[in-house]
């Protein structure tokens, strides 16, 4: 074939490879696409539960008017892999060559998240492509490309709230060796348009600080293993799979010219080990498509070759269980049949041991024949006639004898104090429950209905 035919080849393939896992692969839930599942289903108007996150809402803002028409997890699946595809696009957009073609089809990390609803794919392309465009402004002195540029790594700063983290190493990285006057004028545009996310907040919450909370609260405590997240550990097989999911060659990164592309081997370790404190190997997607272009400038054919191979054996021991029924597949079915059986009843869910089994039934319930699945928490909060799920107050303390003191005081409540005393009904995934007055009434395959 000539050149132009393989290339349309390979991208052909690419996308219905990833359309096949979408529409083939089983309903899991992995890492936090719940969390930007059920906003899109709650934007979407088809979401059987209250909406329970403090991510930005952004993405699933942009799921919305996809699930209002097709409702459906595949449909979600589907939007997502766009994004991969995208990737892609722009990648030979901005070298031309096949090899980084080959290298991103068969790199891991993008079968591994092609099945994740999450913000991630995006981010990932908006980091790529402004990065492209300063390479562009730089090459033309455009100012569009300067603009543009920064805008979307502000905006992307709300599409995914840990490329808050990543902004502050592409700043130095890209701007380190450049005048002051630009530094200062990219930072402020990227500032301008990072800060619509206040506005965003306001308009969602009448808050702006609303999902900065969750950054500078969980978000960091988990990245950085501190306070309940201090225990935090990761297995050998994760901080394995880490260094392998991007290329199997990865550790070839050595042989890159410093000289020529000091800034982007720098950008790249530097995100790459702030993630490894997670030891999620989901993470390195947000710069895989650094690695894999700079993989490109030093792979010779036989690594090339060797990628590919070590990628296929990974894809398909990462993909396997993607195509295998999971505990959700079985609950899916049972709601199902739940559905028919107590047409119209509202639920409620789970217990002490398993408080965000309800998330995870309106996550699953595609239909509308359920009136609404109940949190066990908020259930327990009406019981003890109290609002507030966390509070957290922060206070100083002088060494001195001082006569004032401050304190800040920040929590998670629910938005107002419902009557639940009308709930008959109990869904759990065991056959017997701990909450006084409910009763096994229908055993299904994996899921339970009480009365009370």
């Amino acid at each position: 074939m000539n050149s132009r035919s393989s290339i349309l080849l390979l991208f052909g393939l690419f996308a219905i490879l990833l359309l096949g896992v979408a529409i083939l692969s089983n309903s899991i839930l992995l890492g936090d696409v719940g969390d930007y599942l059920s906003v899109g289903k709650a934007l979407a108007d088809i979401l059987p539960a209250k909406v329970r996150s403090t991510h930005s809402w952004f993405y699933g803002l942009l799921l919305s008017p996809f699930l209002s028409t097709f409702p459906s997890l595949t449909t979600a699946k589907v939007v997502n892999v766009f994004w991969l595809f995208c990737d892609a696009l722009l990648l030979y957009w901005m070298t031309k060559k096949k090899e980084v073609l080959l290298l991103w089809i068969f790199s891991p990390v993008v079968w591994y998240m092609s099945i994740f609803i999450s913000p991630l794919l995006p981010a990932s392309f908006l980091l790529l492509l402004s990065y492209y465009l300063l390479q562009r402004y730089e090459s033309t002195k455009r100012l569009f490309y300067f603009i543009v540029s920064a805008a979307l790594l502000g905006i992307n700063t709300f599409v995914w709230d840990g490329v808050l983290f990543v902004v502050p190493l592409y700043l130095f990285f890209f701007f380190y060796t450049k005048s002051f006057k630009h530094f200062f004028w990219y930072a402020l545009i990227v500032v301008a348009f990072a800060s619509f996310r206040f506005i965003f907040d306001w308009y969602l919450f009448q808050f702006p600080l609303f999902t900065l909370f969750r950054v500078f609260g969980g978000t960091f405590l988990t990245l950085t293993h501190q306070g309940k997240y201090a225990g935090l550990a990761y297995t050998l097989t994760d901080y394995l799979l880490y260094f392998l999911i991007i290329s199997p060659v990865l550790f070839l990164l050595w042989r890159v010219s410093f000289k020529q592309y000091g800034k982007e081997l720098g950008f790249f370790l530097s995100v790459f080990f702030l993630f490894f404190l997670n030891g999620q190997a989901r993470y390195t997607l947000i710069v895989a498509p650094f690695a894999l272009l700079l993989l490109s400038t030093v792979l010779k054919r036989i690594s090339l070759y060797l990628h590919i191979l070590l990628s296929l054996v990974l894809i398909v021991f990462l993909l396997t269980p993607y195509f295998t029924l999971s505990i959700y597949d079985s609950y899916e079915q049972d709601l199902k049949h739940i559905a028919q059986d107590y047409p119209g009843e509202r639920f409620l869910v789970g217990g002490p041991t398993n408080s965000d089994l309800y998330a995870e039934l309106g996550q699953l319930y595609w239909g509308n024949q359920i009136g609404e699945f109940v949190s066990y928490q908020d259930y327990d909060l009406w019981l003890r006639n109290e609002t507030n799920f966390q509070s957290f107050t922060y206070s100083s303390h002088s060494r001195y004898n001082n006569q004032r003191e401050v304190w800040i005081s920040f929590g998670l409540a629910t938005p107002d104090h419902q009557d639940y005393s009308n709930l008959h009904y109990l869904i759990d995934s065991s056959p017997t429950t701990m909450l006084p007055g409910f009763k096994p009434l229908t055993h299904y395959k994996n899921l339970t209905v009480f009365k009370h």
